[in-house]
């Protein structure tokens, strides 16, 4: 839920239209729905491609797509970046 917070909020930045409880109850279920694709998915690991093809397909004809998809990228280009940093750290031996 709070991955699809930061959709949500990455989606907000880029196209400062949503105004309404409904468009973000609709990011909301639309990234969870694609986040559950990926991870079920056999052969995609972390669900790349899956979690993007489903968004896609279930924002289709929406006035928000383009903010979406481009939300879904960056939000793809942040975990890619926390998992480097949480590697980087691990190899360190840097504790908390």
């Amino acid at each position: 839920m709070l991955l699809a917070g930061l959709m949500c909020l990455f989606v907000l930045l880029l196209n400062e239209t949503i105004r309404t409880v409904r468009q973000v109850r609709m990011i909301l279920t639309v990234y969870i729905l694609s986040w559950a694709a990926g991870s079920i998915m056999p052969g995609a690991p972390g669900g790349i491609g899956v979690r993007e093809a489903v968004i896609t397909y279930l924002t289709r004809n929406h006035p928000l797509q383009e903010a979406i998809l481009l939300a879904m990228v960056l939000h793809r280009v942040s975990t890619v970046l926390g998992d480097i940093f949480g590697y980087l750290w691990a190899k360190s031996g840097l504790l908390l």
